[in-house]
């Protein structure tokens, strides 16, 4: 997938969110959800992680994008879990559940 259709998806997702989610305004009561990405090669991820900061350059909700390389959970699935997501907005690794 292209940068350009990858950024027309999260902007959609974005869209959603300050329309439905933020505030409580879903009809379900869903307060929040995150948009999770994994990729196959660290450069893709980080390079994703780029893509998602023109989202808002206000820098909302940036935290609702989190990303992942493949290669930092090993193929196990209780490792997505662990500290291998990063957001657009920092560089810190945290695990999935974190909040």
């Amino acid at each position: 997938m292209t940068n350009a259709r990858y950024l027309a998806k999260l902007k959609a997702y974005f869209h959603f969110w300050t329309t439905h989610v933020r505030g409580g305004q879903h009809p379900s009561g869903m307060r929040a959800f995150r948009v999770l990405t994994i990729t196959l090669s660290e450069a893709r991820k980080d390079n994703l992680r780029q893509t998602a900061q023109a989202v808002d350059p206000a820098g909302r909700g940036l935290n609702l994008f989190w990303f992942a390389c493949e290669r930092s959970y090993r193929a196990v699935a209780r490792e997505l879990l662990a500290a291998s997501w990063q957001t657009p907005a920092e560089d810190t690794r945290r695990g999935i559940l974190s909040s």
